[in-house]
């Protein structure tokens, strides 16, 4: 039983970190336009091939797992957490066409997400639905060789600034709560509007309500068959949650090192400020935590790679890394003082940001749900 990364996967992380740190965050420090998300930036994370690990090389993809995808979501959220969470509509809009597109789609629309050139959204929450997807009014009606979509969908991350829209509806046939249909949809075309959503952080993921009004798209931009897109989705988003799980823990091990760091600088009654218990010992806390949840992570990484069944523990990842974000980011911000509490650092900005991590991609409360059926059983589950 091995408990460490490989030489192999010791050494890419090195070369992520570097590029991180030498490409990615200085860059971010100088941007004129700090409440843009900077595609060039995102160009230069596809350039250096981080988007497109474990995608087949026919569409630009290169060799890579479950672990190595961890590597760059983690790094990413260390140096840009921006950054990281495009990583999951990148990925994951990229993971669903290769499953349940058409080669024709493949063809079109992966090489560009892979590249950094493009970037995607996901369509699923609207108004009156968030976790129960039976309340999805999104409508689609076949008329010939095209299908009219209609309906809004709500707080679409990076709806504004994204080229294709994975959006799931419903269709004159589906009569099962969960019968969902999937179409991937240019966000350009006649008949979609956009409308910016004013929120407490996340505040250059461009999110937004997207508007569709008779909405005329092609039949072959249906992905898979009419009520398909829930298996669909059901192997994309155990996925995504460990890349926002992985970003998420990268930022609290970016955070704790600056509570680290500043506690070693800062003086108070003659002594540094890491010589008094009362912040020693919460660092020693969240360093603690650190460790296990970097452990959870990556053995769940490991066990996806093996095709173990890892439901709870995709769970426990993704609720437990943005609690213990939170709370170091809290913690840190107490050991900064007034400093820690002004504009001047970041982590007002950082701890607005996660919170939007706790709600994206299930809440806390539907992923704690999803581990109790695990042990308890789905007799005792709450929801059909």
């Amino acid at each position: 039983m091995g408990f460490g990364f490989t030489e192999e996967q010791e050494q890419f992380r090195g070369k992520v970190k570097d590029f991180v740190d030498r490409q990615l965050k200085p860059r971010v420090k100088e941007s004129v336009e700090p409440d843009i998300f900077s595609k060039d930036l995102w160009r230069r994370v596809g350039a250096f091939g981080l988007l497109g690990l474990g995608l087949p090389e026919a569409y630009g993809g290169r060799p890579g797992d479950n672990i190595v995808r961890g590597i760059v979501a983690e790094e990413l959220g260390r140096g840009d957490f921006l950054l990281a969470f495009a990583l999951v509509p990148s990925y994951g809009t990229s993971l669903a066409i290769l499953h349940g597109g058409s080669e024709m789609q493949r063809e079109a629309w992966i090489p560009g997400l892979v590249g950094g050139d493009l970037l995607g959204s996901v369509g699923m929450t609207e108004p009156d639905c968030g976790s129960d997807l039976s309340l999805i009014r999104a409508s689609a009606k076949k008329e010939g060789d095209h299908y009219v979509l209609n309906g809004e969908k709500s707080f679409v991350s990076w709806g504004l600034v994204a080229d294709v829209h994975w959006i799931f509806v419903k269709t004159e046939k589906e009569t099962k709560p969960r019968a969902l249909t999937s179409f991937l949809i240019p966000l350009d075309l006649p008949g979609i509007t956009k409308s910016p959503f004013s929120q407490m952080g996340l505040n250059k993921a461009g999110h937004c309500a997207i508007f569709l009004d008779d909405v005329r798209v092609p039949k072959d931009n249906r992905m898979g068959e009419e009520g398909g897109a829930f298996p669909l989705a059901a192997k994309v988003f155990p996925q995504t949650r460990m890349l926002l799980s992985l970003s998420a823990l990268g930022l609290a091990q970016a955070t704790f090192d600056e509570a680290v760091a500043f506690s070693k600088q800062r003086t108070a009654f003659g002594k540094h400020l890491g010589s008094f218990e009362g912040i020693s010992f919460k660092m020693a806390e969240d360093a603690t935590f650190l460790e296990a949840t970097r452990w959870l992570c990556y053995r769940t990484l490991w066990l996806m790679d093996q095709g173990e069944r890892c439901v709870k523990e995709i769970a426990m990842c993704k609720w437990w890394s943005t609690e213990l974000a939170l709370r170091i980011i809290r913690n840190t911000m107490l050991i900064h003082g007034h400093k820690g509490y002004s504009n001047e650092y970041p982590f007002g900005e950082r701890l607005r940001d996660i919170i939007g991590y706790e709600i994206a991609e299930s809440t806390p409360q539907i992923l704690k749900l999803s581990i109790c059926e695990e042990f308890l059983g789905k007799e005792l589950r709450p929801f059909c």
